[in-house]
Order: structure tokens, then sequence, then C-alpha cells
């Protein structure tokens, strides 16, 4: 009887964790759906049958996968659904209206929806992993920490129209790269490093992660290997989607150096934004030195990022920090933890002298 009452409570505990992470998670979610960009060079149909503008439709990883699924689905059976969903579901046509999409379209909308909701769900998973490779902590506190990361995420779509298909499978694989660095499990590493680079560019920065943390772990040779695995799959792919997309208007990159310049002049700063990144840096610089070793390395991604923000991305579109989210709010989460009392700590780093590109 002891041992029923004992799983039923693990049940009931494990049930409360996960409508949690649902609650919060949806909350993002729709905060989230409600800046969707409306950019014509990039809608939803454009990004999915790749006739988006270049580099967005480079980015490719979720909308092939929507467009995958599409495909397999028989057309009488998609054209039944979206027909029932349409005359029993008044508030879906009223979706489709608010993203300025036709009715032919609500299958592949509900896919899109979904996968990016799942990528979200699969960032708070995973972050959860990635915490418990680095500290100790009582079992509460690994599940806080995916909740209270979520919900800090809003702060990334600050102005109005900057949220894109591929945010949230880049939050999610960019985390999942981490993790399998720590853990070291180089086979995993490589296949969702390979979907990384189809899903965005910026996956290549997990690269530096690697240099910056592995450099004086490992031997020369096995860490120049690895070094050059990344650089060529990376390579490979965006020579691919140039190839592929090359007819698609736009170009490699687009550069904003000049317009962002003026941008800060007449905009301004978002204040609030700024007073919070303050708070959040103070966190994260507090005690610097006694925190995990792998999350102060990576750290120094920043700087790439912050000069690609600066000349590539749009003044105010602080959502290209999404990289080096996970790092930065585990470094202030440790600050959190202490000052709250929360007992966590630090897992030292083994390393053992086995080939690291045994998988």
């Amino acid at each position: 009887m002891i041992i029923i009452d004992k799983r039923l409570r693990q049940i009931q505990y494990h049930l409360l964790i996960t409508i949690t992470y649902l609650i919060s998670s949806s909350f993002v979610f729709l905060i989230w759906m409600r800046k969707f960009t409306l950019d014509p060079r990039l809608t939803l149909p454009k990004m999915i049958y790749g006739e988006a503008d270049k580099p967005f439709v480079y980015r490719t990883l979720l909308p092939s996968i929507v467009r995958l699924i599409n495909s397999i689905i028989p057309d009488s059976l998609s054209n039944s659904f979206e027909k029932f969903v349409i005359q029993n579901f008044p508030p879906a046509q009223e979706l489709l209206n608010s993203f300025k999409l036709n009715q032919d379209f609500l299958l592949e909308f509900l896919i899109s929806l979904l996968l990016m909701y799942l990528c979200l769900v699969g960032f708070m998973v995973v972050l959860r992993q990635f915490f418990n490779e680095l500290y100790f902590a009582q079992d509460i506190i690994t599940h806080l920490v995916p909740i209270i990361g979520v919900l800090i995420l809003p702060i990334f779509v600050n102005r109005e129209w900057i949220a894109y298909i591929y945010d949230w499978s880049t939050l999610l694989i960019f985390t999942s790269l981490l993790l399998l660095l720590v853990r070291r499990q180089w086979l995993y590493f490589y296949i969702i490093f390979f979907l990384g680079c189809i899903n965005k560019e910026t996956t290549i920065l997990i690269s530096l992660v690697f240099a910056f943390y592995y450099i004086n772990k490992i031997s020369r040779n096995i860490f120049f290997k690895h070094l050059f695995m990344q650089i060529i799959i990376f390579v490979i792919v965006k020579l691919s989607l140039s190839l592929i997309f090359a007819s698609n208007p736009g170009g490699l990159f687009e550069f904003h150096l000049l317009k962002n310049i003026s941008l800060s002049t007449f905009w301004g700063y978002d204040y609030s934004f700024v007073t919070f990144a303050c708070f959040f840096l103070l966190l994260m610089l507090r005690k610097f030195s006694e925190k995990h070793l792998f999350l102060r390395k990576s750290s120094l991604i920043v700087l790439p990022l912050f000069a690609l923000y600066l000349t590539m991305g749009l003044w105010g579109e602080v959502r290209v920090f999404y990289e080096v989210f996970p790092i930065f709010f585990l470094l202030a989460f440790h600050t959190i933890a202490e000052i709250l009392d929360w007992k966590i700590k630090v897992i030292k780093p083994q390393f053992r002298h086995s080939n690291p590109l045994t998988i």
C-alpha cells in the first residue's frame, strides 16, 4: 500500500510538472505568435515552398519538414480536413486572415504551428538536461530552470513582427548542440549539427564553443579533426543551399550597419529592455569565476553574435541572440539560486584519455 501511494504521488508530481511545462510554453508561444512576421519577403507560404527571399530561404529545415509532411497526406484528406475545420471552427478563418493566408494553406499553417510549438517544448526539455550536465541540484530546481527560462523569452520579441518560423528550432538545436558537446556524444552532435546548418547559418557558432572549450583538453590532432569536420559540413550545406536557391531574389546576407547607426540615432533605445539586460548581466557576472567552465568559455560567442547583430541584424532585433540565451540564462540562474539559497553545485568536468572521436 505504501509503495502504491508513493507511485501515485510520483505520477501526480510528474503530471503537475508536465502541465506546468505546457502552460508556460503555451503562454510564451501565444505572445510570440502575435509578433510573427508579415514581411512579404518571407511569408509562411514562401518559406515553406522555397520562394522566399535570400538569405531567409536558406533557413529551410522546418519549412522543408512542413512541406514533406504535407506532401505525404493525400489531397482528398487534406481538402476534407480544411473544409471541416473552416466550417466548424470559425476562429480558424480569423487566424488565417490575421496571417494573411487563404483557406488552401490551412493544413500547412497548422503543421507549422505544431512543429514550432514542439520545438519550444523541446527546448525546455533539453535546457533541463543541459543544466543537469553542469550542476547537481534537487529535482524541483531542475524543473524550475526551463520554466523560468521559457518565461524570459518574450523579451526577445519586444518589437513588432520579428518572430520567424525558424526561431524556436534555432533555440532547440543550439541548446541540443551545447548539451551534446558537454556529453561528448559526437555521433548525435554531428547529426544535429548538420540539421542545424540547414536550419540557420549561425549554427557554425557552435564550432567556436567547441574551440574555446576543448582547445587545451584534447590532443591537437583530434581537436583539428573535429574542427575540420564541422567546417566541411557547414560549407557543403551552405554551398548546396546557395545552388538550390540561386534564382531566388536577395543576397547571401543583408548588410545593415549604416541603417543601424541611423536607427540607433533616431529611435534611441528601449530602456525597459536595457534595464533588464543590465540586471541580467549583473546576475551573470557575479562570482563569474565560480561558475561552470563550459558556460564561461561558451559565453564568448556573444562577441561574434553582437558583431553580426550590428552589421546584418536590425537595431532592436534582439532575437538574433537566441543562440547565446541558454548560456547566459544558466550563468544568471546560478546567481539566482545562490541568492535564494537553493542548493546547487557545479559538476567539475572530467576528461577521459579515450579517443574523443569514438562514438
